[in-house]
């Protein structure tokens, strides 16, 4: 699923506030797709098999050999288009596997932040696909769709701490910078895996899944 941000209580001021000089639509190319196509994306997904075709592509994408590695960036290239001038490394083909590349990290300053104390910065490159109050301990989404806190969270007891809060849903499309940054001057105190089917998060699967109250 997309990445989603969570805030208790009111949002503060400048929540969500693009980062300095980041225009809102970054390079690259990410097609709309066709509802018939959504469909027929979104309903594939659920007979594959979903973690071992995971499983497949992790491995594939950190393959350091030529010519699987340099054809992997090659398409990628020719399909997305990443702004590369604000890498740190420029060269696609100067990383060492296709998941370094997808990883890069990117030239100091590229991405001044918000100088306000009072600033929450979008915590990754990305669009702001949905974003609202939630109703008790719902995220309401589009066309029909929710999403229940305690599926989000997946732990016991946290999910009261949040209820009534804010959340924003953001969509990193493949040619976006993929690192993630704190939104506002904080320690991170925990992180953990959360078990389930695993999804495209691109915009033919949002568009075709089916509707819905997803979690308990």
């Amino acid at each position: 699923a997309p990445g989603r941000a969570l805030a208790r209580g009111e949002p503060r001021r400048g929540a969500l506030q693009r980062m300095t000089g980041e225009p809102s639509a970054p390079a690259g190319r990410d097609p709309a797709p066709t509802a018939l196509g959504a469909r027929l994306f979104a309903g594939l997904q659920y007979v594959l098999p979903q973690h071992a075709l995971s499983a497949a592509v992790r491995r594939l994408t950190r393959v350091r050999r030529d010519p699987v590695r340099a054809a992997l960036i090659a398409a990628f290239m020719r399909g997305y288009a990443p702004a590369m001038d604000e890498a740190a490394q420029p060269d696609p083909f100067g990383y060492e596997s296709f998941n370094a590349l997808f990883t890069r990290a990117l030239k100091p300053g590229a991405r001044p932040l918000d100088p306000d104390p009072d600033a929450v910065v979008s915590p990754v490159d990305g669009k702001v696909s949905q974003i609202g109050r939630l109703d008790g301990r719902t995220l309401i989404q589009a066309k029909g769709r929710t999403y229940r806190l305690e599926s989000l969270l997946a732990r016991d007891g946290l999910a009261g701490e949040w209820t009534g809060g804010t959340f924003a849903t953001l969509y990193l499309a493949p040619f976006n910078y993929h690192r993630i940054h704190m939104p506002v001057a904080a320690r991170l105190k925990g992180a953990w895996h959360v078990p389930g089917r695993l999804f495209s998060v691109n915009a033919a699967t949002a568009c075709g899944g089916r509707p819905g109250t997803r979690g308990p």
